[in-house]
């Protein structure tokens, strides 16, 4: 990975003939984040959000140590969506979403009763919303799913 001084804004000129050898070095630093993120944090589709922090002209920052930014989103990839004019889009979860019952039996592809019953045998943590209302974690449920 290239190191350049803290706070560095670094600007990649299309022209230049590293282009390709600073690209390839990006993209092996997302592969890596990614591989962290598949032994830390598994998810049932094996797909991981990474990201590179950049600021709105484009340049990239560096850390203390010089190294480029890199790291994995606290989202978790759901497939692709159809916007209302037809364009495939990707489709984000949150870990710390709260799903209610019904939401859980749909990701689950499983009975509201069978949500309930675990969350009973404490399988499932619940969240208490209100008085009346539980919700259940995202990461709680994609421990069931897994």
């Amino acid at each position: 990975m290239p190191k350049y001084p803290p706070g560095t804004k670094v600007t990649v000129d299309a022209d230049e003939f590293a282009l390709g050898q600073w690209c390839r070095t990006l993209l092996v630093g997302m592969q890596d984040c990614s591989r962290d993120a598949a032994k830390k944090h598994p998810t049932p589709n094996g797909k991981y959000a990474v990201f590179i922090l950049m600021d709105g002209d484009g340049n990239l920052f560096a850390d203390a140590a010089g190294d480029l930014v890199i790291c994995n989103m606290p989202i978790l990839f759901d497939g692709m969506q159809s916007g209302l004019d037809g364009e495939l889009s990707p489709k984000f979860k949150h870990p710390e979403q709260l799903l209610s019952r019904s939401e859980v039996a749909e990701l689950l592809t499983v009975s509201t009763d069978t949500v309930d019953r675990a969350t009973v045998k404490g399988e499932l943590p619940a969240v208490q919303i209100s008085p009346r209302r539980v919700g259940h974690r995202m990461e709680d449920v994609l421990k069931l799913y897994v």
